[in-house]
């Protein structure tokens, strides 16, 4: 027996065990594990009062709850690295009941006696005992919390997983109006020299519809799971019972009937962590709620205003809203369409939180323009993402169905556009998305769209085509024919061909290259770990030399005549003849220079620490100014006029007159925004965190946000025709195109 005066010994060890305890499952937000707890909790202290408490029992008790503290704190730590809850649950109690039990049989006792006494002869029942009133448990409940945190519903035949697209069906929505449809030519498709995959991937099975490029009066009968890569044009289309469309911001336009036994889904659109579709009419996205560290982010815009982030006393994100509905016409139509219609279709992205447990605000839904002479509508779903994670995050916005018939009539369906819902922090919550909304038009016998010919942006967005290169490519240029990829993991460089992404070779660097350009006939990589660039001959990838810099060099770029690169470790930009190699000077910067571009007369580097950027002057580099821009500056670029500097935590893009530094203005980018470029019109900016591009006017007016490339895109550049993305998490690219 343990003597009252024996317990007392323990007191701190089961004070600070509990405490941990009910910490780490707040954390988790297993409301219900921590009721249990107290009230275990309670009954232990009961028991000391009588004085007469069984060691055994005493000893499962104390282990508990110590097992309950070391689990939970584990599990927090695997989960951050591998989102497997089973996986990291498993290993957490696996790894943590040896060491609760030594530790709990240690405090107890305090003697060798005890533990051989009592321990050893019943470790089998004890780990039973165990399990029956800390695992079992512990494992319903938080299988209860995570799984629909997470996204998915045991209840639902069609699941909505991080990016798979398996929306659940929400509501059931009747409209009195009427609306659209349309006759339409022939789209065209990439030549089979190129494999067109599709950005979102799914579990079932995937088809790419290979019939948009037959006649206008094709009949076309979809009778197995299919993802859209294109509009789809025909006379009379099917979609089989049960069968899944994912349409993926895509569209069908019919000259006669179109008729849908099966269920559509309309796809996310990659714009997660606040991106807006200013001109849409979808759902706005919700607000981020106030974490641990500050408020959070707006929930993106549309034609109404994202929810309100949490700041300043105000806990939770704001919810966002439908906008109204607009007056549909046959012009308007037509002018939408031209224009890229998703435009006026997507719903916004939700806002982050700043909080230390991991989350993802939800991305908006694509939304759908459907025309056909007659039309039965079927199960149309456009449901915004919803947030996931354990961070106060924002959900994303519902899509726009707009449904569009002729003289042949209309069947309604069952449409859900609801917006995506929030995920909780400890105390707060993010807000949930805003829903979208359906449009019913009756065009009579003159449908809006008429031919391919009258649409030429009829694709409204990039077609993506992928292609594997080395592992962790990060970095990305074009030398006149061919794409120069830089592979962080495995130390070397792709070449590619443009035309068709035909690998041309593959080249040893130095160590964790970071930066490449092209100079007069030679490929430059600046390698971060082992503090030096590359020389290689464009022509074979021989390598020409190695030159030593300063600490981490970051950026590299060409000035006409030298080649600069910028020093993340030793906070400097050094200069070097491009003919030999030879240092010309080593120039102040800020702190951890990432970044470097040239304007044509001066050199620009954002500064990754100090959140600003620097200007030297190319002749001499003497310092022209610093300038403030948002906060962990990633990437920069110049368009001709201006500097375009992404910013990686405030997930913003900073525009500045490249004369004299002035501050244009400030644009929503999407989550962790960090390689960009200039492809002669548009800006474009890789979003590291959301997995989408951005895509920006020179006045800075958002044209949409796209996730079609790869995992945590970084590296962007342009080729005179197309965007190539390096993406660091997939180990291939992406090239986006568009349709002549």
């Amino acid at each position: 027996m343990a003597s009252v005066a024996g317990v007392a010994l323990s007191w701190p060890f089961i004070t600070l065990a509990f405490v941990i305890t009910v910490w780490t499952i707040l954390t988790l937000h297993n409301i219900l594990f921590i009721i249990a707890f107290i009230a275990l909790f309670t009954l232990f202290l009961i028991k000391i009062q009588k004085s007469n408490f069984n060691d055994r029992i005493y000893l499962a008790i104390i282990v508990i709850l110590v097992w309950g503290g070391v689990t939970a704190s584990l599990y927090l730590i695997l989960h951050t690295i591998s989102r497997n809850f089973l996986l990291d649950i498993v290993i957490a109690a696996v790894v943590g009941f040896p060491l609760s039990y030594y530790i709990g049989g240690s405090f107890l006792t305090r003697t060798e006696l005890m533990m051989q006494r009592v321990v050893k002869p019943n470790i089998l029942k004890f780990a039973g005992l165990f399990f029956v009133l800390f695992m079992l448990p512990f494992g319903l409940v938080s299988l209860g919390v995570e799984l629909p945190r997470s996204g998915i519903s045991i209840k639902n035949d069609i699941n909505i997983l991080g990016n798979q697209i398996q929306a659940p069906f929400q509501s059931n929505i009747k409209h009195a109006a009427a609306t659209t449809l349309i006759s339409t030519t022939v789209a065209s498709v990439p030549p089979p020299t190129q494999q067109l995959t599709s950005p979102i991937t799914t579990s079932l099975p995937t088809t790419i519809i290979a019939t948009i490029t037959t006649p206008i009066d094709q009949n076309v009968t979809i009778s197995s799971d299919t993802t859209l890569t294109s509009d789809l044009f025909c006379a009379n289309l099917t979609i089989a019972s049960n069968v899944k469309l994912i349409t993926d911001g895509f569209n069908i336009i019919c000259s006669g009937t179109f008729a849908n036994l099966g269920t559509i889904t309309t796809g996310y659109v990659g714009n997660a962590g606040g991106g807006s579709e200013p001109s849409s009419y979808g759902g706005s996205g919700g607000g981020g709620g106030n974490g641990q560290f500050g408020g959070g982010q707006n929930g993106g815009n549309t034609v109404s205003n994202g929810g309100s982030p949490a700041l300043n006393g105000s806990p939770n994100g704001g919810s966002g809203v439908t906008p109204p509905a607009p007056t549909l016409s046959k012009e308007m139509l037509f002018s939408w369409y031209a224009k890229g219609i998703q435009l006026y279709l997507a719903g916004a992205g939700g806002g982050n939180a700043q909080s230390a447990n991991p989350s993802a605000s939800g991305s908006g839904a694509y939304g759908i323009y459907i025309q056909a002479n007659m039309l039965n509508a079927g199960t149309i779903l456009a449901d915004g993402q919803s947030a996931s994670g354990a961070g106060p995050a924002g959900g994303g916005g519902g899509g726009v169905i707009v449904l569009t018939y002729g003289l042949g009539g209309f069947t309604r369906g069952n449409y859900s556009m609801v917006g995506g819902s929030n995920a909780s922090g400890i105390l707060y919550s993010g807000g949930v998305g805003g829903k979208g909304q359906a449009l019913i038009f009756n065009y009579g016998s003159d449908p809006p769209i008429t031919s391919y010919a009258s649409s030429p942006a009829y694709l409204n967005r990039p077609l993506a085509f992928n292609y594997n290169v080395g592992t962790g490519p990060y970095a990305i240029c074009f030398d006149g024919s061919s794409v120069w990829v830089t592979n962080w993991d495995s130390n070397n460089v792709t070449k590619l061909n443009a035309n068709d992404g035909a690998t041309l070779g593959t080249y040893a660097v130095g160590s964790q290259p970071a930066a490449i350009c092209f100079a007069n006939n030679c490929i430059w990589v600046a390698n971060y770990g082992s503090n030096n660039i590359t020389k290689l001959r464009d022509s074979d990838g021989a390598n020409l030399g190695t030159y030593t810099v300063g600490t981490e060099p970051a950026g590299i770029c060409f000035d006409g005549s030298s080649i600069w690169v910028d020093n993340a470790g030793s906070d400097n930009v050094i200069k070097l003849r491009a003919s030999d190699g030879t240092k010309l000077g080593t120039y102040e910067a800020g702190n951890s220079p990432n970044r470097i571009c040239f304007d044509g007369t001066d050199i620009w580097v954002d500064n990754w620490h100090s959140n600003n950027i620097t200007k030297l002057r190319a002749s001499d580099g003497a310092n022209l100014g610093t300038f403030v821009v948002g906060t962990e500056p990633s990437g920069i670029c110049f368009d001709g006029t201006s500097i375009w500097v992404s910013n990686w935590g405030s997930n913003n893009v900073t525009r500045l007159n490249a004369s004299d530094g002035t501050n244009l203005g400030t644009y929503e980018a999407g989550n962790q925004p960090s390689g960009i470029c200039f492809d002669g019109t548009i800006i474009w900016v890789g979003n590291w965190g959301s997995n989408g591009v951005t895509k920006l006017a020179t006045n800075g007016a958002n044209l949409g946000t796209y996730g079609v490339v790869g995992s945590q895109p970084n590296g962007v550049c342009f080729d005179g025709t197309n965007i190539w993305v390096a993406n660091a998490g997939s180990s291939y690219i992406t090239k986006l195109a568009y349709a002549p």
